[in-house]
């Protein structure tokens, strides 16, 4: 683990820690199955022989990034994947089938339509798993591929390899697909610039990453499956200094793994003419995410009123708060 890094994003060392929070070794009994599997990797792989460990939720004062410290090292990222793959729930993750896994498919093939120039593309998913996000594609007979350590692609797609280093180097993609993987990454500017390689002259690369910066530091009940926070501003930053010109960078809602409905960053990019340089621009989105982890109320009502999904959920939190169990399961459950 690390104690002393620059931002991954902007390679600058000007950190400001803007939260804290202690995990405990032995205070498990509320976790679910998968957050306990992620408390042995904490205390069994990355801090042996410690009972307890903290982290400091850190916000880079030149480009708004926001990160864990310690950090883990990408050894130890290895050594996460490794100590998972023993276990048959953490693999089932990847590979059995969700109800969700077409509707996901479909939204992102509807996205990312108008972007396809060719009526069969080369597609690479970088990250996918198994390939779930693919299904839409390959019906739509466009020629799919995945990169990730699960080797058991679905119907129709290929699998290239574990790596991004598996991928041969002359092997170019119409769209590369990053959706979920650059919250995990040790180096994601360093992989986006990898991946920026394999894109064909015209070629597009769609990156999806929770948007876990809101309304309170990013601290979540533990510190091992993500350890990068973007804002739409910060991820901009990354693919602008990954050598891309964006096109979008928004926020939105986007459909998880369980079928609910969860905020998101989308970001549409291609290879840039000019090589973008470290800018003092960045350095308003410092504020940016600070805006986020405190909100005002305008900002919340914004929200509020923009999305649906948020406004039945924050309306349903309310409830279970305020209102009489019996009163809330009749009318709001």
């Amino acid at each position: 683990m690390d104690t002393d890094i620059p931002c991954p994003v902007c390679y600058y060392k000007n950190w400001e820690i803007v939260g804290s929070r202690i995990y405990k070794k032995r205070r498990t009994s509320h976790l679910t199955e998968y957050h306990k599997i992620r408390y042995e990797v904490l205390f069994n792989v990355w801090e042996k022989n410690r009972e307890e460990v903290e982290f400091s939720s850190i916000l880079c004062r030149q480009c708004g990034f926001v990160a864990f410290l310690p950090r883990p090292t990408k050894e130890d990222i290895d050594r996460k994947y490794l100590y998972l793959s023993d276990h048959t729930s953490a693999k089932d993750e990847l590979t059995v089938a969700l109800p969700s896994d077409n509707l996901r498919s479909s939204e992102l093939y509807e996205y990312m339509a108008s972007s396809l120039k060719e009526k069969s593309a080369n597609i690479l998913d970088f990250g996918g798993g198994n390939g779930r996000l693919m299904p839409a594609f390959v019906r739509e007979g466009h020629a799919c591929y995945v990169v990730d350590y699960i080797d058991d692609a679905l119907p129709g797609v290929e699998h290239l390899g574990s790596t991004i280093d598996d991928i041969p180097n002359d092997r170019l993609f119409d769209l590369i697909i990053c959706s979920h993987v650059m919250e995990h990454l040790v180096e994601p500017r360093n992989i986006v610039a990898q991946l920026v390689r394999h894109l064909g002259q015209d070629g597009i690369l769609y990156v999806e990453v929770p948007l876990e910066i809101w309304n309170e530091v990013p601290l979540p009940i533990e510190p091992v499956t993500h350890i990068n926070f973007f804002t739409p501003q910060s991820m901009r930053a990354l693919l602008e200094l990954s050598g891309l010109d964006v096109m979008s960078c928004l926020e939105g809602m986007y459909t998880t793994e369980q079928g609910g409905r969860a905020f998101a960053i989308r970001a549409v990019a291609r290879r840039a003419e000019d090589k973008h340089d470290a800018s003092p621009d960045y350095q308003r989105n410092a504020a940016e995410a600070k805006a986020l982890i405190n909100p005002s109320i305008s900002v919340k009502a914004r929200r509020f009123l923009k999305y649906p999904d948020y406004r039945r959920k924050v309306n349903k939190r309310w409830a279970e708060a305020h209102l009489p169990r019996t009163f809330f399961w009749r009318f709001f459950n």
